[in-house]
């Protein structure tokens, strides 16, 4: 069986043929933890040399799960959102978006949906794998607390990497449509709580279990309020996640927010400090990526 670093190697080695080169999870690591017991590590640096390094959206977001799962603390996760910054992160567009409107196409011509048994299962399977990667990928750049959906997929992934016979191939791929269909109703939970994807984010990282009908709708007018303060407050700082000072203001801003519109009770002092450093957390990850609030 081939070696996990030489298939690393062989992807690098056949992007590296132009100015800038494609790199997966593996080799991505190889390079921001070098480890001197892998020689692979320096190999990697010898075939990437001097080439514009290129990284899929997907493979930034296996990387932030695997802190987050290994339990990085914030030191550490801003030191890999700072090497992310040494890269050219390539994202999902209307163009990919396109590229599986026509796979669903053709599959239909072909007299098969997504959601049936085909004749070619791995193939089929890759494809599904697509949607449902590119689809995790965008929802989980909206709301972090939708981990739980990308820690289903890893679960189903490793399942059928132990063994690829013909019934596990149709057990993921059933799977995996399942998933992709949850993903689907997720997606419109948004709307249903009449909430933009950006306040969703907000709402879900400060929602609290057992609470009245009444409280719930009051966290979701803090959910609101809250955005958009943040918003007019962080177009003044457009580098604020690297100065302490404009760290501060902003922990303090959330905090000083959710202190008043949070109900109490439900919530208690401790865990309004909890949720607004959640929120922190979260606003901080986002400026570190460059990527804006989601209105």
């Amino acid at each position: 069986m081939e070696r996990p670093e030489q298939r690393s190697r062989g992807a690098v080695t056949q992007a590296s043929t132009g100015t800038a080169v494609v790199i997966d999870t593996m080799v991505v690591s190889a390079l921001i933890n070098p480890d001197r017991r892998n020689p692979a590590s320096s190999e990697y640096r010898g075939l990437i040399d001097g080439r514009m390094i290129v990284l899929s959206f997907v493979t930034v977001t296996e990387l932030r799960y695997g802190a987050l799962k290994a339990g990085w603390g914030e030191l550490r996760r801003r030191g890999l959102e700072r090497d992310f910054g040494r890269f050219t992160v390539v994202q999902p567009d209307d163009e990919l978006m396109r590229i599986c409107a026509m796979l669903r196409a053709r599959c239909e011509q072909d007299g098969h949906g997504l959601g049936h048994r085909v004749r070619r299962k791995h193939a089929a399977l890759q494809d599904v794998r697509v949607v449902v990667e590119t689809k995790l990928a965008q929802m989980l750049a909206r709301n972090p607390m939708r981990m739980d959906f990308y820690k289903k997929y890893q679960e189903i992934i490793a399942d059928y990497n132990r063994e690829k016979d013909r019934v596990t191939v149709e057990e993921t791929f059933a799977k995996l449509l399942e998933l992709a269909r949850s993903l689907d109703v997720e997606q419109r939970r948004a709307a249903e709580e009449g909430l933009s994807d950006g306040e969703l984010a907000l709402f879900d990282l400060l929602f609290k279990e057992e609470i009245s009908k009444a409280d719930r709708e009051r966290v979701k007018q803090a959910s609101k309020s809250l955005l958009a303060s943040l918003q007019e407050l962080l177009l003044t700082m457009p580098d604020w996640t690297q100065n302490t000072s404009t760290q501060a203001e902003v922990k303090v801003f959330i905090l000083d927010n959710l202190w008043q519109a949070l109900p109490r009770p439900p919530f208690t002092d401790a865990e309004t400090e909890e949720v607004a450093s959640r929120v922190y957390e979260y606003v901080w990850q986002r400026g570190a990526s460059h990527e804006p609030l989601a209105a």
